[in-house]
């Protein structure tokens, strides 16, 4: 007899509760879309400039970023994210780059430790993405990042279509888009 049938029905579900069990969890190998035959295709993602702004020295932020994004970050990664994005969108681009020290220095944060484990963090969840750049460029301006909207997290493509299950965040490439802006008569 199991230990729930044995306490009764209304003791076993606030066990439930306080003592939640893990169920084995079955990890079924699914084969991305892009993988054919043992050949992967190479995901390239479009780093943009001249995205549209609302005014001067201003930049929108998604309302999802809030309203539900920032409930699966700890406080560090909402802070690293929120720096992330401003100097990304808030400067018409979809990416930045930054070194740590940098990012330290303007930010409410004083441990580049920290930031580094929150930016892993986020790169985990798929709220941004390292991009290949040369090691001298690299050491010399910083880190290339390509930086999701809410949209495209919430919806788990980005703007050219590619699935962020597929992406791995840790190194991909990129190249560089200029959107030209269109003027309304």
């Amino acid at each position: 007899m199991s230990e729930k049938k044995k306490l009764g029905r209304g003791l076993a579900d606030v066990m439930d509760v306080f003592f939640p069990v893990e169920e084995e969890k079955k990890e079924k190998k699914i084969r991305p879309t892009s993988e054919v035959k043992g050949k992967k295709d190479k995901i390239v993602l479009s780093l943009r400039d001249n995205m549209k702004m609302v005014k001067e020295n201003t930049y929108s932020v998604e309302y999802s970023v809030s309203d539900s994004l920032s409930l699966n970050l700890t406080p560090y990664e909402e802070v690293i994210y929120n720096k992330f994005y401003r100097l990304s969108f808030g400067e018409g681009r979809n990416y930045c780059q930054i070194g740590y020290g940098s990012l330290v220095e303007c930010s409410s944060l004083n441990c580049t430790r920290t930031a580094k484990l929150a930016i892993e963090s986020l790169i985990e969840k798929k709220y941004m993405a390292r991009i290949n750049i040369g090691e001298k460029e690299r050491k010399s301006k910083g880190t290339l990042y390509r930086i999701f909207l809410a949209s495209e997290i919430i919806s788990g493509k980005t703007v050219e279509g590619i699935e962020l299950s597929l992406i791995d965040g840790k190194s991909v490439e990129a190249i560089k888009e200029t959107i030209q802006e269109s003027s309304i008569d």
